[in-house]
């Protein structure tokens, strides 16, 4: 029997909820998460537990936040600048218990990706004008490379800015 299974993920940024409740289903059947490389992440096998996961996107961490969630009940699975996945029991109380706890970590994740997807943007209409002016294939090959980067940005910014809305909405009603 496999020792490890590998699974692609639907993009952190874009639907983490989807993400969380794959890693609980997989943790469910005997398949605990345990690293991640790029879009797809590493189970181990061991024993079928009911766990929920919880994702923490924030990039100004220390050993002091890791306490105060180990404290909570949160134990670090995958701990990576910019993305820090935790794992505890059913009934735990979430890591952000307020919308706007939650709303600040996620503007500081769509600022950047609005910051990385204006460069790109702008390296990718300079590139496809010089492109153009020169009809060089080389250049052109660039602009999609630049296309496509512009677009990864772009796709993450969105989705966050979605979250954020639904967070914001979601708080809204509860008061």
């Amino acid at each position: 029997m496999a020792k490890y299974k590998y699974r692609m993920g639907n993009g952190l940024a874009i639907s983490p909820e989807k993400d969380m409740q794959m890693f609980a289903d997989m943790s469910a059947e005997g398949w605990h998460l345990e690293e991640s490389g790029g879009i797809f992440f590493r189970f181990a096998k061991g024993e079928p537990h009911r766990y929920i996961y919880a994702l923490n996107m924030d990039e100004d961490t220390d050993e002091t936040m890791y306490e105060t969630y180990a404290q909570c009940g949160w134990t670090p699975v995958i701990r990576e600048k910019g993305m820090h996945i935790f794992r505890a029991e059913e009934g735990t109380p979430p890591i952000f218990s307020d919308a706007e706890s939650k709303c600040e970590v996620l503007e500081k994740e769509r600022q950047k990706f609005g910051i990385y997807a204006i460069i790109w943007g702008i390296i990718t209409v300079v590139l496809l004008i010089a492109a153009e002016m020169t009809s060089s294939w080389i250049l052109m090959t660039f602009t999609l490379v630049c296309l496509t980067n512009t677009i990864f940005a772009l796709f993450p910014f969105l989705a966050l800015r979605r979250q954020i809305c639904a967070e914001r909405r979601k708080e809204q009603n509860d008061d």
